[in-house]
């Protein structure tokens, strides 16, 4: 798969500018017109887009088949390497034709451009603050001082999310582990304004670990809904961020729901719920998972769009409140927060998991659509039927 990579590249490289990659200079910020032409390039290639993405989930769904089929993992693999191949060639003839013109691209545009095309999504314009515009700010919070039980995944998770933003070129991270960060104006632990950093007010989106309670002020906590439901960015959670403000309506109501515990078993059949939704369109539609899997309580479908849940027809025992709401288990969902966009997952417990190619997908195409770099219905839906045993 990195072979095939590396070759999409190289001829994308090589048609549109040999010379940008070794391009030192922070590229100048895009034109109107060269906005506009970025834009009518992504709609172009939308569909080779999605091919390369189509066939990375192929991919992942043959390195899934125990025992491994060498044959399909092969096929799987050039399969991917043809789509990467058009959706660079694709973009090669179209770089061509526009560098003809005057209104073409610096070779430090384009390389900043050519390192955005290794995610395999839309091309973004550029801005000379942050190399490319598409590049939005996420802000990882991973407050885990007042958790029952410490969890060993935080660090390499951060990690994880910190690289897949890196090699995509869409969005830089920033990662922090106090919460004094949250707010438009961050204060010292001693008082008075912090000199810099990130803070509610020039990030897009928030990755929140929080492990139980963290120490927000209240006007932090106004602030931080102020800036999903009134400022449009984004929110995410994973596994350990379920637990957090266990206490705060406002924010369980932002995120979907509280917390149950973790009594339902590791292993479980998970099923697709929202095939259409891109942090999730590239699962089976059934596929056997081990997880700690956390139940969401006071939550109603009504305001979120299940993505991903359990199937807990078989299981012979189950929480009251589980049981309460026919079977139903979500394991991630979506939902609209006013103007912003919230996304939640259950996933994942051990440190392992976050090398799953399922599980970083899932997670990048979340934060590429709590960023709104892309988009995905989250329109809530009816639990699909009662639990059947």
């Amino acid at each position: 798969m990195k072979r095939a990579s590396f070759t999409s590249l190289a001829v994308f490289a090589a048609a549109a500018l040999p010379a940008v990659l070794f391009a030192q200079n922070a590229p100048e910020p895009t034109t109107q017109s060269q906005n506009v032409a970025l834009a009518d390039v992504n709609i172009e290639l939308a569909g080779n887009v999605r091919a390369v993405r189509d066939a990375r989930a192929a991919l992942v769904a043959a390195s899934l088949v125990q025992p491994a089929d060498a044959a399909a993992l092969a096929a799987a693999v050039t399969a991917l390497g043809n789509a990467e191949r058009t959706l660079a060639l694709g973009r090669a003839d179209w770089f061509s034709a526009f560098q003809s013109g005057a209104d073409r691209f610096s070779p430090a545009q384009v390389g900043s451009l050519v390192a955005a095309s290794l995610g395999g999504g839309p091309l973004p314009s550029i801005s000379p603050a942050n190399g490319t515009q598409g590049m939005k700010q996420l802000l990882i919070w991973a407050d885990t001082r007042n958790g029952q039980a410490q969890h060993d995944f935080p660090s390499h998770a951060m990690a994880v999310i910190e690289r897949l933003g890196r090699e995509s070129g869409l969005y830089e991270t920033v990662i922090r582990t106090d919460t004094e960060i949250i707010s438009y104006r961050p204060q010292r632990t001693t008082g008075g304004n912090a000199s810099g950093g990130p803070s509610l007010g020039n990030v897009d989106a928030i990755f929140s670990l929080v492990h139980r309670e963290a120490p927000l002020l209240d006007t932090q906590r106004e602030e931080l809904l102020r800036f999903v439901r009134e400022d449009g960015k984004g929110f995410l959670t994973a596994h350990t961020g379920l637990t957090a403000f266990l206490t705060w309506p406002e924010f369980r109501e932002m995120v979907g729901g509280g917390y149950g515990g973790h009594n339902i078993g590791w292993d479980g059949t998970l099923v697709v719920e929202a095939p259409d939704f891109p942090a999730v369109s590239h699962f089976p539609a059934r596929i056997q998972m081990r997880e700690e899997w956390y139940n969401l309580t006071d939550y109603s479908r009504d305001t979120i769009r299940v993505l991903l849940r359990l199937d807990l027809s078989t299981v012979p025992s189950l929480p009251e409140s589980v049981v309460a709401n026919g079977g139903d288990f979500p394991v991630a969902w979506a939902r609209e927060y006013g103007n912003g966009r919230v996304f939640a997952s259950t996933f994942a417990h051990e440190a392992s998991a976050w090398d799953s190619p399922l599980i970083q997908q899932m997670y990048f195409e979340a934060i590429k659509w709590a960023l709104k770099i892309t988009d995905g219905d989250a329109t809530p839906r009816p639990f699909p039927g009662s639990m059947t045993r």
